[in-house]
């Protein structure tokens, strides 16, 4: 998520190098290892390796420091100290092993254009509700990505949730009605409320902490899809 300076407002672009470039290069890469005939498990575990590559794994950098912080520290402070520590523990590699196979189960049920519009459409909502808790809290740290991202407006961000579920809802519409409407509502209320825990416990917001909500929302609207979605 990037943030660019517009007089007094902040713009809030859902995607980490330009409007869904990364997404379109992963979804791609996950349609033609299908084409390719590598099958659905390999499929999809290629496209979220490829993602790492295209997004420097930002946000599951997050998760991880976020996990490790959470698991490990019993006061805020303890636990934004452990998140700044650059080595990953266990309860950080557990989170990231746990949400990547969570992720290529979930991709490995769907056919090659299915799997396309799903990719495309958890990406898109997944960045787009990072926008939330930047209006919602404050940053924690005075020196952090979290405050590098800006403070957007309240326009801002409804814009940006607003595009992404709108995306996402239309890219489902042809799987069904009711999966269309139920893995962003799903997937929104379970970033607000993992925005809502993590601010609770430490006092706002850090860049860790997007990235882990990030993770929560993908990983939430692609169980959703994968229950109701038929195969």
């Amino acid at each position: 998520i990037t943030s660019i300076e517009t007089g007094q407002s902040v713009v809030v672009r859902i995607n980490d190098r330009g409007p869904f470039h990364s997404d379109r290069l992963i979804d791609v890469s996950y349609t033609a290892a299908l084409k390719l005939g590598l099958g659905p498990f390999l499929a999809a575990t290629l496209a979220l390796a490829f993602a790492t590559l295209v997004t420097g794994a930002l946000h599951e950098d997050g998760l991880a420091d976020v996990a490790d912080g959470f698991g490990g520290g019993a006061t805020p402070a303890r636990r934004l100290e452990i998140m700044r520590d650059s080595r990953n523990g266990t309860f950080g590699v557990l989170a990231i092993a746990l949400t990547v196979l969570i992720k290529v189960a979930c991709l490995a049920q769907f056919s090659g254009s299915t799997g396309f519009a799903v990719l495309i459409a958890a990406h898109a909502l997944s960045r787009a509700v990072i926008a939330y808790p930047l209006l919602a809290f404050s940053p924690v740290r005075p020196d952090g990505l979290g405050v590098q991202a800006g403070k957007p407006t309240d326009n801002d961000v409804w814009l940006a949730i607003g595009l992404g579920v709108a995306i996402a809802l239309l890219l489902l519409l042809g799987k069904g009605f009711f999966v269309a409407i139920l893995a962003p509502a799903a997937a929104v209320a379970a970033s607000v409320f993992a925005a809502r825990w993590i601010a609770q416990r430490i006092g706002g917001y850090t860049g860790d902490t997007l990235g882990a909500v990030q993770q929560k929302t993908e990983t939430v609207f692609l169980v959703v899809a994968a229950l109701f979605i038929p195969h």
